[in-house]
């Protein structure tokens, strides 16, 4: 072990309570154990009791209300400015810490590569199998099968190795926020999260320009939680791709060429324009809309609407 460090764990939370108690309880039994690190729940507007059961529960954690629903990168960021740590936890509560060691073992790693400026763990699905985590940036070409329906092709120009294989610790070009350990004063250094991303998308954003600084995000296959996912996300699918596509066009947007943004916004406005003219639920209707409507403008201005999907 290089050092004991300190660490400040942030948990976004919106409507849901039981796996925010569960993902504290494990917390209180395990990490706290090891290094008394600092946590911080970041509630967005919760209607689910979620406040008052950590009031009620769990003394001694840092409680912030936030008045509306601001999405994930915008609870973390609230939360980064009153983290005391100079290692920040991002947890989310669909997350459970069941081995001692989880915040030494990764910033162990961490402070081992003097490059390394996030590191995450191995994550594993209910059955206790490995889940994907890992990921290359995007590209037309992958989005493009995967729109396609043709995802083991896309599995393939993704992966050098499959997760399930990865025994050693590697860089990757961005993991998973579900469980991630940063360095505070890095993450500061390049820009906190950037919340024109409501849901989804936020960690590859925040990685790729700590990439272009300089900075890397390593993969540990040796520390492992269990992620059940989607918490907050459950039974709004039709939301979630929007925040998805709408995400990854403003990505194309923000970082790559304008003539790469156009050619992913055309994409989407004809594949997404004749899924709209043959669905049958008001929901996805919606979401393809929008989907095209961020599209064209992207496609004619270069630049996606400023406004945020809620």
């Amino acid at each position: 072990m290089i050092k004991q460090p300190n660490v400040s764990i942030i948990i976004p939370n919106y409507n849901t309570r039981d796996l925010l108690y569960n993902c504290l309880s494990t917390l209180q039994k395990t990490v706290e154990e090891e290094s008394k690190p600092e946590i911080i729940v970041v509630d967005n507007a919760s209607n689910d009791g979620s406040v008052d059961m950590v009031k009620s529960c769990f003394a001694g954690i840092k409680l912030i209300k936030e008045q509306f629903n601001k999405g994930f990168a915008g609870a973390v960021n609230d939360g980064l400015q009153v983290a005391s740590g100079e290692l920040v936890l991002l947890l989310n509560t669909d997350i459970l810490v069941l081995d001692k060691g989880l915040i030494t073992r990764l910033s162990d790693t961490l402070y081992r590569y003097p490059d390394a400026a996030g590191v995450a763990p191995r994550l594993l699905n209910r059955d206790l199998s490995v889940q994907r985590s890992t990921y290359r940036w995007p590209s037309i070409l992958r989005e493009a099968c995967h729109l396609l329906g043709l995802d083991p092709l896309v599995k393939r120009l993704r992966e050098v190795l499959p997760i399930s294989k990865v025994k050693q610790i590697m860089p990757v070009n961005y993991a998973s926020g579900a469980c991630l350990l940063l360095r505070k004063d890095v993450v500061s250094s390049v820009g906190e999260f950037d919340e024109s991303f409501f849901m989804y998308h936020e960690e590859m954003e925040l990685s790729y320009r700590l990439t272009k600084n300089g900075w890397r995000i390593y993969y540990d296959p040796n520390v492992s939680v269990i992620h059940f996912g989607g918490g907050s996300s459950l039974g709004i699918k039709p939301k979630v791709l929007e925040w998805r596509k709408s995400g990854l066009l403003y990505f194309f947007s923000k970082h790559y060429s304008r003539k790469s943004a156009r050619i992913l916004a055309a994409l989407y406005i004809i594949v997404f324009s004749i899924r709209l003219v043959f669905s049958r639920s008001k929901e996805y209707r919606d979401a393809y809309c929008h989907i095209c409507k961020q599209a064209w403008n992207v496609f004619c201005n270069g630049k996606i609407l400023k406004e945020r999907t809620k």
